[in-house]
């Protein structure tokens, strides 16, 4: 009799690990991005500074939210694919001329651009509870950073909204251009 109702306990516990096991199928990994969003907008703030030998030094300012957004960005476990990002910006670009320092002028002008709709992939990696890295770049379009180099970005998840806080600085032809934005993106 006691052989019996080991038997059974034993038999009893199989049945319920078994249960448990064809109640719950494997999922596929996920992280905090994980999952496919609609691109929103982008809030950039741009500054370029080209200095020149004779101590003229020009800073161009620009403060734009993206319009005309299109695209979806997926993001699995270890990679981001985007499919027909696109957007334009119609702002003002606020330049200041210095000479040795001093500011001796300040020009406005319209800075109307278009980014046509346009898919790649990459790889990341999620470097802590707040933020990714991208080996190969990948947010910062094209001319904000070299081609290739690594790029961070901070996220914040609330609810069905991704933003991503991204930074970049390039020197290209004597001139520094940084940038700072927040991608927004909302959980299809």
């Amino acid at each position: 009799m006691r052989a019996t109702s080991v038997l059974t306990i034993c038999l009893s516990f199989v049945l319920i690990v078994v249960s448990c096991k064809k109640s719950n199928p494997p999922s596929t990994p996920t992280n905090a991005v994980s999952g496919t969003y609609t691109f929103v907008n982008m809030n950039a703030q741009t500054q370029i500074t080209a200095s020149e030998a004779s101590g003229i030094t020009a800073v161009s300012l620009a403060n734009y939210i993206t319009q005309n957004n299109t695209g979806t960005v997926k993001f699995t476990v270890d990679s981001m694919d985007v499919s027909g990002l696109g957007y334009s910006v119609d702002t003002t670009v606020i330049t200041n001329f210095y000479f040795s320092g001093t500011l001796y002028a300040a020009d406005t002008t319209a800075f109307t651009a278009t980014v046509p709709a346009t898919s790649t992939s990459g790889a990341y990696t999620v470097v802590n509870s707040d933020s990714l890295y991208f080996p190969n770049g990948g947010l910062i379009p094209t001319g904000l950073t070299s081609s290739g180099a690594g790029q961070g970005a901070r996220f914040v998840v609330s609810g069905d909204t991704l933003k991503l806080y991204i930074s970049a600085s390039d020197t290209t032809n004597s001139q520094l251009q940084t940038g700072t934005g927040v991608i927004n993106l909302v959980k299809q």
